[in-house]
């Protein structure tokens, strides 16, 4: 990070309505109604899908959190609709890692979303 260069960007979560956020990161698999086209899942995945649920339920828990903090704590008084400035563009570092790992956003992925999450809580703490 530099902070002799920031950039303006918006901060997705932020601005969203609470029914949009959790229509947006909220994921209920092992509900049938729940959007999923079928051969979207990977195959087997039924097979740890109560495990899954509760990793993916503890994730949009932190999420939630992680929004409270930049809502009440981190910019207290701005408009969530307003861009803030922020000295690294974390929509670049997703989209350089997609491009660098040469991710197709419209082909099922083989990464294991259970791994993904451990690992970014590891980089967290």
């Amino acid at each position: 990070m530099d902070g002799a260069f920031i950039e303006r960007q918006n901060i997705e979560t932020f601005a969203l309505t609470d029914k949009e956020f959790e229509h947006d990161y909220r994921l209920d698999f092992t509900d049938p109604s729940g959007g999923f086209l079928p051969g979207v899942l990977q195959a087997g995945l039924g097979d740890t899908s109560l495990e899954l649920q509760v990793k993916l339920d503890e994730e949009f828990a932190q999420l939630s959190e992680d929004r409270r903090m930049l809502r009440d704590f981190i910019f207290p008084r701005q408009d969530p609709a307003n861009a803030r400035y922020l000295p690294v563009n974390l929509q670049r570092i997703v989209q350089n890692a997609v491009q660098i790992f040469h991710i197709d956003r419209w082909e099922p992925s083989d990464l294991d979303p259970i791994h993904i999450i451990g690992s970014v809580r590891e980089l967290c703490d």
